[in-house]
């Protein structure tokens, strides 16, 4: 397994720039890097662009004085010329949720005009900088209707027609087309990420995300609710090798290559409740709602993890009952009070 002490030295001065760096990718990214040398000795800086300071501030108190901090909506043409950065992680993103028309312009704005703007800056030297990696999707794939049917990566973007996909799936899948554009006009290195679904620190426990809502009924001691069959096939990778992978694929990913970011362990989601339910010991169960509403992803949502282990020899070193268990320690850390009591629909 490649670990990030193995790239410690290639952040010896050097400067990285996190977009999204408040959300669960970018956070878990920023724990990592607050750990190396390099940050810690003063010789690499990290910048975060944020359209709210106050969040980076509130997240990372004890780093106010070293983290840098763009205040920038991506969603906008940078205005001023800005620093170079060897290093540029592009991970802004909306979370799939409930889809109504505004929902749907945010998740468009935020992936597509984001990446369209952060890229227009580096290719005006507005940023400067070499190499790039976007998280994009594996939704971008679309629905399978086989099981075991891992989804495996093209050697190169595709070109696609995003007419008929839904919001989410469509702005990734043109963001990709927007990362093609640009290595024919830059001399940029990019990579693609296409990421999964994880387990890990800073989860969100109120969004559309399975995992999350079932960690959040037994915080709250209640009836783990499955508000579908639960026969929906998924993996998940945890938070500490989704990071690895990533800085593995940064460094050593070739230019306009895209690979998946992910476990293929699979599990359906009753399962996955079951196993939630017997870690944190919960007795009051699960209930099985049946279909709720149709799987905007696929019933089978497992990435082709080959590419990333022949490539990089990337393996996931923590199975997904470890990885539950570990966040759940983490949860019962924090504070269980300070999360709401509503329960958003999963899926």
């Amino acid at each position: 397994m490649v670990k990030i002490t193995q790239f410690e030295n290639k952040f010896e001065n050097k400067s990285v720039l996190i977009t999204g760096a408040t959300g669960f990718v970018g956070r878990n990214l920023l724990a990592t890097l607050l750990k190396t040398a390099p940050y810690k000795n003063g010789s690499l800086k990290i910048t975060c662009t944020t359209r709210n300071p106050k969040t980076i501030n509130e997240q990372w108190p004890s780093e106010i004085k070293k983290l840098k901090v763009l205040d920038w909506d991506i969603r906008l043409p940078l205005e001023k010329s800005h620093d170079h950065y060897d290093f540029v992680f592009h991970l802004a993103g909306e979370n799939r949720s409930s889809q109504n028309a505004q929902q749907a312009k945010i998740i468009y704005e935020t992936s597509v005009e984001g990446t369209k703007n952060l890229l227009n800056a580096i290719k005006s030297k507005k940023i400067r900088s070499q190499k790039i990696i976007f998280a994009s999707s594996g939704a971008v794939y679309g629905p399978t209707p086989f099981k075991n049917n891992h989804f495996i990566e093209p050697e190169s973007i595709p070109d696609r027609d995003i007419a008929d996909l839904d919001p989410y799936r469509a702005s990734k899948a043109e963001a990709e087309v927007i990362c093609k554009k640009f290595l024919q006009e830059s001399d940029s290195i990019l990579v693609i990420a296409r990421m999964f679904a994880f387990v890990g620190p800073h989860l969100p426990l109120d969004k559309n995300f399975a995992i999350g809502n079932f960690f959040k009924d037994c915080l709250l001691r209640r009836e783990i609710t499955v508000n579908s069959h639960g026969s929906s096939v998924r993996s998940y990778q945890s938070a500490t090798d989704m990071v690895n992978w990533l800085i593995a694929i940064l460094m050593n990913g070739e230019n306009g290559n895209i690979y998946n970011v992910g476990s293929s362990e699979e599990i359906s989601i009753k399962s996955l409740a079951q196993l939630i339910c017997e870690i944190f010991q919960n007795t009051c169960g699960l209930k099985i709602l049946g279909d709720q509403t149709r799987d905007p992803v696929s019933s089978y949502y497992v990435p082709n993890i080959t590419k990333a282990k022949e490539k990089f020899g990337l393996e996931n070193s923590t199975d997904l009952k470890s990885s539950i268990s570990l966040m759940r320690n983490h949860l019962l850390a924090t504070s269980p009070s300070s999360h709401s009591s509503s329960h958003p629909t999963s899926l």
